[in-house]
C-alpha cells in the first residue's frame, strides 16, 4: 500500500509554509495527537517538510508498523496548526499500486538514462 498526500494550496503555499515549520510546532502536534517527544521523528518530519515542499508529490512506501501513517498524521496536524484558524484540512489518499500501470506511478521514459 502506498500513501499519498495532497493538499488544497498550490505547490508555492507549500514552500512559504516549510519555512514557517518549527520544533515547537512538532511538538505541540505530537501533544495533540497523544505521541511521546522523539526527536528522531521530529527529524522525519523536517525531512518529509522539505522532501514535499521541493516536489509535486510523495509516495511512502515501507514494511507494516514502520511509522508511514504516523509521519502523515503528524505532518498533516502539523500543517493545520501552521494554518490557523482558516480550518483547511490535509487529506490523505490511500492507494493501491496494483491497481495502476507501472508508468502511471513512476512516469515514463525511454532509454535507459532518467
Amino acid at each position: 500500500v502506498a500513501r499519498m498526500i495532497f493538499f488544497a494550496d498550490e505547490l508555492s503555499a507549500l514552500s512559504a509554509l516549510h519555512s514557517e515549520l518549527t520544533e515547537d510546532i512538532i511538538k505541540q502536534a505530537m501533544q495533540d495527537l497523544s505521541m511521546e517527544y522523539d526527536t528522531d521523528a521530529t527529524h522525519k518530519v523536517f525531512e518529509f517538510d522539505s522532501t514535499v515542499s521541493r516536489n509535486s508529490g510523495c509516495i511512502l512506501v515501507g514494511e507494516s508498523a514502520c511509522g508511514k501513517t504516523s509521519l502523515l498524521k503528524l505532518y498533516c496536524k502539523c500543517r493545520e496548526l501552521l494554518k490557523g484558524s482558516s480550518g483547511e484540512k490535509c487529506d490523505v489518499v490511500t492507494l493501491y499500486p496494483k491497481s495502476f500501470a507501472r508508468w502511471m506511478l513512476y512516469g515514463y521514459y525511454e532509454g535507459k538514462d532518467w
